[in-house]
C-alpha cells in the first residue's frame, strides 16, 4: 500500500438538521482541517478520523479542504451515494435493480433512485463530489485509475456479503425493528433497525476492523460512523488492488472489499462481475448472537417475509431509503408513519422509539391496520427515563395494545417485543 494516499469514507445522508453524514479518513499527512471534534483510533497504518456532519456542513468541510485532498499524489475516495458514469442517475440502475430479488429479497436494501427521496440522495451525493472537484471525473474502469479516484459502494449490501446469508426472519429493518434476546440485554441496549447496523455487528466490524489494521473500530456502534468506516475499508481495498466491482460499466457499479461470504457467490454472480474474482472470506465469530430474534416478530411479520419475489421492474424497489433516518431533531408532524415497538407491560420506552425525541407532552396515532387509535404521553419522571405511558381507545394499554394486533403474550419482553405501523393524528411538541 502507498502510505501517503488520502483515504476517505463518507457515508451521506440529506438531513438539514441532524447529522446523518458520516467521514472516516486515513489521512497520513495530516492535511485535513476537521474544525470540529470527532473519534480518532490509532491503527497499524496510523490515526484513523471520524466525525458526523449535517450535509451543509460536509459540503462545507470538503470545500475548505480541498486544497489539501488535492495536494496528495494518491486519494481514494469511497461514497454511500448514487452515481452515473455521465451525470446524475435519474432512474433505477441495473446494479440497483440486480440486488433486489433472489437470495438478496429482504436480505439488503439497494439504492432507489425513483422513490420519493431518490433526486433528494442523488443532489446530496453530487453536491459532495462537485464540493472536492467540480471537474471530476468519475471513476468508472478500474484499469484508467487516476490521482484522483472517487467511486461508490453500499454499506448494507457489502456488509451483508461479508456474512453468512441470514434467515430473512432474523434480519430487523426500519419498519420491523428487532430488540436483542434477554441474554444480551443491557441498560443501554436498543433495538436494531437499520439492515447495516445488524450486519455490522453480526461480523462485518471484525472484517473492516482487520481491513482497516485497527482493532479498536469493531466497538464501534453509531450508525453513521459504521456506513463511514466501511466505505473507508472500501478505500483501503480499492488502494490495496483487492476491490471486487460489481454491475454494469454503463449504467453503474458498486465497489466491495473482495471477501464475500461463500454463500453469497452465486447470487453475486447473477449481478455481474466487473473487476476482481470473488475469493472466500475468512469467518469469523460474531461478538453478538442474534438467533433468537425470531421470537420478537409475529406470525403475521413472518407471513409478509414469504411474499412473492419483486419483479424487475424499478418501481418494485423498497421505497424506504432507512440509512437517512434520524428523529434526534424532533420534526414529527401530523400524518408521518412509523412503527411503535412495544417490549414493555409498563409503557412505552423512548430509547426504542427514537420518533418521540422531541415530542415533550403527547401524541395520538391511529395504527394502520386496525384502525385503532392510542394516546401516549410522558410518564412522571419521563423526562430523565424516557418511559412514556399508552392507553388505546378501547382502554387497553401497551400488553392489550399488542394482544389486540395478534402478539398474544403474558408479558412484553426485549424477546417477546411487537412493532406496529402507525400515523400521527395529533402531536404536542
Amino acid at each position: 500500500m502507498n502510505t501517503k494516499t488520502l483515504l476517505l469514507g463518507i457515508d451521506i445522508g440529506w438531513s438539514p438538521i441532524s447529522k446523518t453524514c458520516g467521514v472516516a479518513c486515513y489521512d497520513p499527512l495530516a492535511r485535513i482541517n476537521w474544525r470540529q471534534a470527532g473519534e480518532k483510533y490509532s491503527g497499524e497504518r496510523g490515526f484513523l478520523y471520524c466525525c458526523r456532519f449535517r450535509l451543509a456542513d460536509l459540503v462545507n468541510f470538503l470545500d475548505f479542504n480541498r486544497t489539501a485532498i488535492q495536494s496528495y499524489d494518491n486519494t481514494v475516495i469511497v461514497l454511500d451515494g448514487p452515481i452515473g458514469p455521465r451525470g446524475k442517475p435519474t432512474i433505477n440502475r441495473n446494479v440497483d435493480k440486480a440486488f433486489v430479488g433472489g437470495g438478496f429479497h429482504n436480505r439488503v436494501q439497494p439504492s432507489n433512485i425513483e422513490s420519493k427521496d431518490g433526486n433528494t440522495y442523488v443532489d446530496a451525493t453530487y453536491s459532495v463530489i462537485e464540493s472536492i472537484d467540480p471537474n471530476l471525473a468519475v471513476w468508472v474502469s478500474p484499469w484508467d485509475r487516476d490521482k484522483l479516484v472517487i467511486t461508490e459502494t453500499h454499506p448494507t449490501i457489502g456488509l451483508a456479503l461479508m456474512n453468512k446469508k441470514f434467515d430473512r426472519d432474523n434480519i430487523p429493518s426500519r419498519k420491523r425493528p428487532l430488540m436483542p434476546p434477554n441474554s444480551l440485554r443491557t441498560d443501554s441496549a436498543r433495538a436494531l433497525r437499520a439492515k447495516s447496523d445488524f450486519y455490522w455487528r453480526s461480523g462485518g466490524n471484525s472484517h473492516c476492523a482487520r481491513l482497516l489494521d485497527c482493532k479498536s473500530v469493531a466497538h464501534e456502534r453509531n450508525h453513521e460512523l459504521v456506513a463511514g468506516l466501511y466505505c473507508l475499508s472500501v478505500a483501503v481495498s480499492i488502494n490495496d488492488d483487492v476491490a471486487l466491482i460489481v454491475g454494469d460499466a454503463n449504467s453503474g457499479y458498486y465497489c466491495f472489499p473482495n471477501e464475500i461470504h461463500p454463500d453469497w457467490h452465486s447470487d453475486l454472480n447473477t449481478v455481474g462481475i466487473i473487476h476482481g474474482e470473488m475469493q472466500r472470506v475468512n469467518d469469523y465469530q460474531a461478538a453478538e448472537d442474534f438467533s433468537a430474534w425470531t421470537k420478537a416478530m409475529t406470525a403475521s411479520q413472518l407471513e409478509s417475509l414469504s411474499a412473492e419475489l419483486p419483479t424487475d421492474s424499478a418501481t418494485d424497489l423498497e421505497d424506504d431509503v432507512e440509512d437517512d433516518v434520524d428523529y434526534s431533531d424532533g420534526r414529527r408532524k401530523v400524518g408521518d408513519h412509523d412503527y411503535l415497538l412495544l417490549n414493555d407491560n409498563g409503557g412505552v420506552q423512548q430509547k426504542h422509539n427514537p420518533w418521540l425525541n422531541g415530542i415533550i407532552q403527547y401524541v395520538r396515532i391511529e395504527f394502520i391496520k386496525t384502525k385503532i387509535q392510542a394516546t401516549l404521553r410522558l410518564a412522571e419522571g419521563g423526562a430523565e427515563s424516557g418511559q412514556w405511558t399508552i392507553q388505546d381507545s378501547e382502554g387497553n394499554r401497551a400488553n392489550g395494545i399488542a394482544r389486540v394486533h395478534g402478539h398474544d403474550v403474558p408479558h412484553l419482553a426485549n424477546d417477546k417485543s411487537i412493532s406496529i405501523e402507525f400515523k400521527i393524528l395529533a402531536i404536542e411538541c
